[in-house]
């Protein structure tokens, strides 16, 4: 028949599968007779053991779409990118959930195995043999999304970092879709400061918070104006020198959540704590920077998303 029934519909929702692949997991696990926890069951065994062969045929697709993601663990941070073919497919239940599970991943290996006081890049190897929360690996639950959704889903690059006695790192993504935790644009940002008490680093902590929300709102290249010729950056043609520095060095900026500058928030936080407090360095990830998009077919999304292509 046809017909969606509800039990379909129930498990499309849960799993983000085809229409066709629903009604075959009720025909391969009784027909009429079939339970939604035997159909789901069959669901998750068939995208494991298929993710795999999917993700070694679907190679060739550009996958530029997707999210970044930021997650705490304790006193540690991670924020990743991960990559998919289509927005329908990045705003779909399942590429969700393997994000969070990702991202939870790599912070989890951050509190354990990061050294204090450190942020770096995780090497995507090592992430990819990561254990995930419910069993398997990062590279299996990325393999079990392929095989549900049927695109290409890439883990594009991973940052860590660990707080330190005098380093706190804060970290903000600008959600999508009401969506805590991932979203178009991220950031992480360390900060540097004299040894205090618990109630002056949740200032810190909060103030290291707003700095990431402007990295991620103001698109600093740099920390220092000193740091602008190195990075070989030249003003816009018409801009001044001075209005380049305030544009591109995220002290120069104007703060976003108060009067005057970035520098002057720091001068003023180093003043309260009686010692210096100064930005070391910041990261900013941005969906697809980079990755050069091909012109999206909506009519051909929506038939993959139904099975049908």
């Amino acid at each position: 028949s046809g017909k969606t029934t509800p039990l379909v519909s129930l498990l499309r929702k849960q799993t983000s599968c085809s229409i066709a692949k629903a009604r075959e997991a009720l025909t391969q696990t009784g027909g009429p007779a079939s339970t939604y926890e035997s159909a789901l069951a069959w669901l998750e065994q068939d995208a494991a053991t298929s993710g795999a062969k999917r993700a070694a045929k679907i190679g060739s697709g550009t996958a530029a779409e997707g999210v970044v993601g930021i997650s705490a663990v304790r006193d540690a941070w991670a924020m990743i990118e991960i990559n998919t073919e289509t927005d329908f497919v990045a705003r779909a239940a399942a590429f969700r959930d393997v994000v969070r599970a990702v991202k939870t991943a790599v912070a989890r290996w951050a509190a354990a195995e990061l050294d204090e006081g450190v942020m770096k890049e995780v090497d995507l190897d090592l992430a990819m043999g990561l254990e995930v929360e419910g069993g398997g690996n990062v590279q299996e639950a990325i393999e079990a999304a392929i095989g549900k959704l049927g695109e290409r889903i890439v883990l594009r690059r991973a940052v860590a970092a660990r707080a330190g006695k005098e380093v706190c790192y804060s970290g903000y993504v600008h959600a999508d879709d009401g969506v805590l935790g991932m979203g178009r644009v991220g950031a992480l940002v360390e900060l540097r400061h004299p040894p205090v008490s618990d109630a002056e680093w949740s200032t810190l902590e909060h103030l290291s918070k707003q700095f990431a929300q402007q990295v991620v709102g103001c698109s600093p290249a740099v920390v220092y104006p000193h740091e602008i010729s190195a990075a070989g950056l030249v003003p816009e043609e018409g801009e001044s020198v001075e209005d380049h520095k305030g544009r591109v060095a995220l002290v120069e900026q104007a703060f976003l959540f108060g009067s005057g500058s970035v520098a002057q928030q720091l001068e003023e936080a180093s003043e309260a704590m009686v010692g210096d407090v100064h930005i070391t360095k910041f990261l900013r990830f941005e969906r697809g920077e980079g990755i050069e998009k091909k012109e999206d077919n909506f009519a051909d999304e929506v038939l993959k998303q139904a099975g049908l292509k």
